[in-house]
């Protein structure tokens, strides 16, 4: 039989959620940015397919603009996307370390903002598909 020590420690029964975990994960962006992925991606594609053949004529690399635009926004958002997720996962590490110094250890609560990995990383390409998509248009 666990004590009142313990079940406050592992905020068990009846016990309020601590406020650092406030890191709340949202499915729901995760799943629309995967659709919006799957859903403009092809239609970039296709738009972009006959600019960057059109550019196959022009000689110096430095008149290819469309060209430069497909490298330059891929690198970058690859770059951004690293970034949030880096800086997303650093801040459910301090989160869950200043619950357990507290004594409010919540698994689920540690476990949602771990959720949000996955979003974080993913917006910086979702929105230049959106961008490149209403250029494109």
């Amino acid at each position: 039989m666990r004590d009142q020590e313990s079940v406050d420690f592992f905020c068990d029964e009846g016990s309020e959620e601590p406020e650092a975990f406030s890191l709340a994960a949202d499915p729901v962006a995760t799943f629309s940015n995967v659709l919006t992925m799957c859903h403009l991606t092809p239609f970039v594609m296709a738009a972009r397919v006959p600019k960057l053949f059109a550019e196959t004529g022009t000689y110096s690399p430095f008149a290819r603009d469309e060209t430069r635009l497909a490298v330059v926004e891929k690198i970058g958002a690859a770059i951004e996307g690293g970034v949030s997720f880096q800086i997303q996962l650093g801040a459910s590490f301090l989160a869950f370390q200043a619950a357990v110094l507290e004594g409010k250890f919540a698994p689920n609560a540690y476990l949602r903002g771990f959720g949000e990995l996955p979003s974080s990383a993913m917006e910086p390409f979702v929105a230049r598909l959106r961008a490149n998509a209403d250029r494109l248009a």
